[in-house]
């Protein structure tokens, strides 16, 4: 993948960033303009149970944020993959359950230096801290088997 391309991706990423927080500030302004009028709409409500329920509301934050981590870590995977698709027939989101996300890969050419790719980037992000929160999973599969593997998403 040569740099431009990793750019354009890299400045979709922050584009998508930017219109999230976008989003957010103008449903605020929305919920604050309706609240001068007397109406408290589902943001403004949430904003108040935060301040009234603080530990149930920090939970659901939690729960958010992890599906926001998954998310965020399946993108990133699936643009990693993307990046290897030289070495790859087809490629699966298997699962994505339980802070497990799994891969099935079927390898155009299947040997221990291109597997070792493949380990190399789950190497790298087993170096990260929050690796033993969400496992990441690479299964290389046969081509007849293929067929039987549960798909969430197809990446290649």
């Amino acid at each position: 993948m040569d740099s431009i391309t990793k750019n354009d991706e890299l400045r979709e990423d922050l584009t998508r960033f930017i219109q999230a927080i976008e989003t957010i500030k103008n449903t605020a302004s929305s919920s604050e303009e309706l609240l001068d009028l007397g109406v408290k709409d589902s943001f403004a409500q949430n904003i108040e149970d935060m301040r009234k329920k603080p530990l149930e509301s920090m939970f659901q934050m939690l729960v958010v944020a992890e599906s926001g981590v998954l998310s965020f870590l399946i993108s990133s995977f699936n643009t990693m993959l993307k990046a290897q698709e030289e070495y790859i027939e087809k490629a699966v989101l298997s699962s994505d359950e339980n802070s497990v996300i799994q891969y099935s890969i079927l390898l155009k050419e299947d040997s221990v230096v291109i597997r070792n790719r493949f380990y190399d980037i789950l190497d790298s992000y087993k170096e990260l801290s929050f690796s033993n929160r969400v496992k990441v999973v690479f299964h290389f599969v046969e081509k007849s088997l293929f067929k039987s593997v549960k798909v969430v998403d197809e990446v290649i």
